[in-house]
């Protein structure tokens, strides 16, 4: 998807990107900040194929219940905040 919308973006000149990507190179505008999430993201999901691969759905279905649990202990920790229905 972020393939087409890449290859839309430079011929139509959808939102006026294109033409700075076409002059002065794709990556322009990123800097270390910028690949922070895209590595994360992609560390992810090597990782959750891994688990799925070698665990099975199952446990990966088990693994994702315990990070959602682990996260509201760890949003109550650090932000002292109770875990409510308003965030559900």
């Amino acid at each position: 998807l972020s393939v087409v919308t890449l290859v839309v973006n430079l011929a139509f000149d959808v939102n006026g990107d294109g033409q700075r990507a076409q002059a002065e190179g794709l990556f322009v505008a990123w800097n270390e900040w910028t690949w922070l999430p895209v590595l994360t993201n992609s560390l992810g999901g090597i990782a959750v194929g891994a688990v799925t691969k070698h665990m099975g759905g199952v446990r990966k279905g088990i693994a994702i219940t315990f990070g959602l649990v682990l996260s509201a202990a760890l949003r109550v920790v650090f932000t002292g905040k109770p875990v409510t229905t308003s965030i559900l």
